[in-house]
């Protein structure tokens, strides 16, 4: 049925099966025809169904063992398998009972059940998962239910059995469906099969009998209403077990066999009237204390007269997880094993574990994984096994390790988480540099003399990439660098290097950089994300744009105010980058955001507040450029203020209000430029409709239409007179102008009778139209009162246009506030003054680095061109 015994399973974590050759399907199915599978094998099976075949009919009558899958989506009638099952009352619908079966502790499985209509133990149960994604597919398993009465057999446990019931009276076969021949008949060959086996046949018989078996459901279960009468089945069950018990603790008087809870009719009528006080649902608090008032008793003299008669590792200990635990904390510790296939009805019993020479209970998770919390020790190996005394082992011992505790950074696991995140964006950043090569390009096309001088400037300017190999050999041979930090250099050279000739290639080439990687960033993005400031004046030498956008808006000094990274984004903004640039819009920002906006968002105040006066002078800049603003704007703030008999204070609030005076002109200049724009926009509005302008517009239409008329004019006297020409003769000219008189009476005639004809039907048309639905229905005027008018149209496309740009010029206004407000905000916060100020530091030393960079660069270009 499988197809893989190798393959991982899905859900493993919680079906506790990690390959299917864990789950052992062959013996699985095999043992299927004489037990129901447990709740963690049917969810193994759906969640993993593609290792399985599914059928694509329904199969017909099937045998008992069955065990097939069906898609619910592709076959409907699945159910049709050519057998009679039980009807509800109306005859036509089968009854089935419905269940939700546990995994663990929490509900996972959906069960239908029905029983056979001539042999009611012949059971149908149907599974799917409550898993929306997984409800789709079905395991269907036909059993003849009578040799669980008849013979032991390994069952679910207790704890894994359903926790609510839509109809709890069809979960179980009654004694009541079925008929007074099979009663006796199975009453008889009970009886005898009880009188045939030994002692430890009809214990082990006891001790694996379903709790479907020995509970009834609610119905008639009330001894008041049937005058203290008990169920025909209940009876049965209760004189089952007292046989049992007669039978096999001999000695014990009839008074302490009560005494066991087994024979009580309170016990069994507790758990009877939590039913019936809830028909739909059964509480499962309620059900646990009264099963296990009912289990405890049993379980504990069956296992004082059977642990002297057990071999030794009777369970097979497979792992304990973790192998040590802190010596000075409480740990949780899973143990996973499972029962020999002789003693598989101990797992019903209450287990300990012994670790060290403490013992304490065990919880079932799961069949076959149990759960404990082992104490504090003292440090060292100790020996651990499970037990049923807390003496005699019944399972492997293995040792656990208790550890001394090292004292932890609690920075670590973020350094660490932080690393990981850093690796991963190292490897997308590489994937970029490798994978997109244009040396093909190269060779197949011809490259321009202006191509290859700038690429030779270029390499020429980034020569000393190569040379940094030598200081890492020397550093290495001296020993004089740790090794982790060697680890790293190596790395970023390698970076170095590649992204150079990845550079050189796209210069050559003469194309711009619009390489993606799978998240949408491109080269470099990445860059900017690592902190690589290195690489933005590589980026500059080489003449592509800094402000080249990912595939949702961001540049990269988006990515670096984002991730709060203040060198990057003094760089950025020393080699160029535009600090007013907005992303792309979102349904959460239709306006977009400015690398402010987002550094404020992540906590970074300081760099929002630069970020802003920054985007606010460039703003103004760009409308001076373009002529929208006259004048200059103070921006002493930018400079770094004289920290000579000054406090630290001082010093802040002097940067702070300059920077707020720089960000409020700025704001004010910017704000009234958009005022006087709007008014100079109304007034061309309001005097476009004045008489004068509009007989202007008329006027000039008039001319327009009257040098096309003419024009017209000029082409058809041209065409003529190349016609007659070819008709010179008088003959000639003649006749063709009578055929063409001719030609024209009969194309009028023929023309005049198409329309005619045509033009009643229209009008037919129209008038039915007309009076049908414009006056009569709508109560309208008919199109002889309808009028177009394209002046309206054109005064709609014109307000549309109109409330575009309203709407931006909205968005640019608010944009300018916030910056502002950002600006503010730096009184109120000491941090963000610091962060204020070691970014005007940072953009200091940026802005001496490139130009002594630029420098260096021109005098190269110098010696290059001489």
């Amino acid at each position: 049925m499988a197809h893989d015994l190798t393959g991982q399973l899905v859900g493993s974590e919680i079906h506790g099966f990690h390959t299917l050759q864990d789950l052992d399907v062959s013996n699985t199915m095999e043992e299927a025809k004489g037990r129901w599978l447990r709740p963690n094998e049917i969810h193994a099976i759906l969640c993993n169904h593609k290792y399985f075949k599914i059928k694509a009919k329904p199969v017909h009558l099937p045998e008992s063992g069955t065990i097939v899958l069906f898609d619910r989506k592709m076959l409907r009638n699945f159910r049709k398998d050519g057998h009679n099952w039980k009807k509800k009352s109306d005859g036509k619908t089968v009854k089935e009972a419905h269940e939700h079966l546990k995994v663990g502790n929490e509900e996972r499985i959906h069960v239908y059940y029905a029983h056979g209509q001539d042999n009611p133990t012949f059971v149908r149960r149907c599974y799917w998962l409550l898993d929306k994604n997984l409800e789709h597919i079905v395991l269907v398993h036909y059993r003849e239910t009578r040799e669980i009465q008849l013979q032991s057999s390994p069952v679910t446990p207790v704890n894994s059995n359903s926790s609510s019931v839509s109809d709890p009276a069809a979960s179980w076969v009654l004694a009541e469906d079925l008929d007074s021949g099979a009663k006796s008949a199975f009453s008889a060959e009970l009886n005898d099969n009880l009188t045939v086996k030994s002692y430890e046949e009809k214990l082990h018989e006891i001790n694996t009998l379903e709790w479907d078996d020995l509970v009834v459901s609610n119905v008639n279960t009330s001894t008041t209403s049937n005058g203290g009468n008990v169920l025909h089945s209940y009876q049965q069950n209760q004189s089952l077990l007292s046989g049992s018990f007669d039978n096999q603790v001999s000695g014990t008087p009839s008074a302490e066999v009560p005494s066991l809870g087994l024979q009580s009719q309170d016990s069994f009528g507790t758990w009877m009237n939590i039913m019936s006080d809830a028909p739909c649902s059964i509480d499962e608090s309620a059900l646990a204390t009264s099963i296990s008032t009912v289990r405890e008793p049993y379980l504990s003299l069956v296992a004082d007269n059977q642990l002297s008669s057990l071999p030794e590792q009777v369970f097979n200990l497979t792992e304990v997880s973790p192998a040590w635990a802190s010596s000075t904390e409480k740990t949780k510790v899973l143990i996973t094993g499972y029962f020999h296939s002789d003693y598989q009805h101990l797992a019903k019993f209450n287990l300990v574990c012994v670790c060290g020479d403490v013992s304490f209970p065990v919880e079932i998770v799961q069949v076959g994984v149990y759960r404990c919390w082992v104490p504090p020790h003292s440090p060292g190996l100790v020996n651990i096994y499970l037990s049923f005394d807390g003496h005699k082992p019944i399972s492997h011992v293995v040792n656990f390790e208790y550890r001394t505790p090292i004292l932890h950074d609690p920075t670590a696991s973020m350094e660490e988480k932080y690393n990981w995140n850093e690796f991963r964006l190292q490897m997308r950043l590489a994937h970029l540099l490798f994978s997109t090569d244009k040396i093909l390009d190269i060779f197949s096309n011809t490259v321009s003399p202006n191509a290859l001088k700038e690429a030779s400037r270029f390499s020429i300017k980034t020569s000393f990439i190569s040379k940094s190999w030598q200081f890492l050999m020397k550093s290495i041979d001296e020993q004089t660098t740790p090794f982790p930090q060697v680890k790293d250099s190596l790395f970023e050279i390698a970076l170095k290097n590649k992204l150079k000739e990845w550079l050189l290639e796209r210069i050559v080439v003469g194309s711009k950089s619009t390489e993606y990687d799978a998240q949408g960033q491109g080269v470099l993005h990445l860059c900017a994300m690592l902190g690589y400031s290195w690489a933005i004046s590589l980026f500059s030498w080489s003449g592509l744009s800094l402000d080249f956008r990912d595939k949702f808006g961001w540049t990269a000094l988006h990515w670096a105010a984002y991730y709060g990274m203040e060198k990057m984004v003094a760089t950025l903004l020393s080699a160029g980058a535009r600090p007013n640039l907005v992303t792309d819009p979102t349904p959460k920002n239709p306006g977009g955001c400015t690398a402010a906006d987002l550094a404020y968002t992540k906590g970074y105040d300081g760099l929002a507040a630069y970020l802003s006066e920054k985007s606010l002078v460039e703003q103004f800049n760009d409308m001076s450029l373009a002529g929208n603003i006259s004048g200059t704007l103070d921006t002493s703030s930018t400079d770094v203020v004289n920290t000579q008999e000054l406090t630290e204070d001082q010093l802040y609030l002097k940067e702070t209000l300059a920077a707020y005076r720089t960000a409020a002109g700025a704001a004010a200049r910017i704000q009234a430029a958009y005022k006087e724009h709007e008014l100079n926009l109304r007034y061309k509005a309001v005097e476009l409709n004045t008489p004068e302008h509009q007989a202007r517009r008329i006027v000039a239409a008039m001319k327009i239409q009257h040098a096309f008329r003419k024009y017209e004019t000029k082409k058809s006297n041209a065409a003529a007179v190349r016609i007659q020409h070819r008709f010179r003769t008088r003959k000639i000219r003649r006749e063709f102008l009578n055929m063409r008189r001719q030609a024209i009476k009969i194309q009028a005639a023929f023309r005049g009778f198409q329309v005619r004809r045509q033009y009643k039907k229209i009008i037919w048309s129209v008038g039915v139209l007309e009076k049908a639905i414009l006056r009569w229905r709508l109560k309208r005027k008919g199109f002889r009162g309808l009028q177009v008018n394209s002046a309206e149209d054109g005064e709609q496309e014109d307000g549309v246009e109109e409330e575009f740009f309203r709407t931006g010029l909205k968005q640019a206004e608010e944009r300018v506030e916030r910056s502002v407000v950002r600006v503010q905000a730096m009184f109120r916060s000491k941090k963000a003054q610091e962060e204020y100020r070691r970014m005007k530091l940072a953009y200091s030393q940026a802005k001496m680095d490139l130009e002594f960079e630029d420098f260096l660069t021109s005098e190269v270009d110098m010696l290059t061109d001489i």
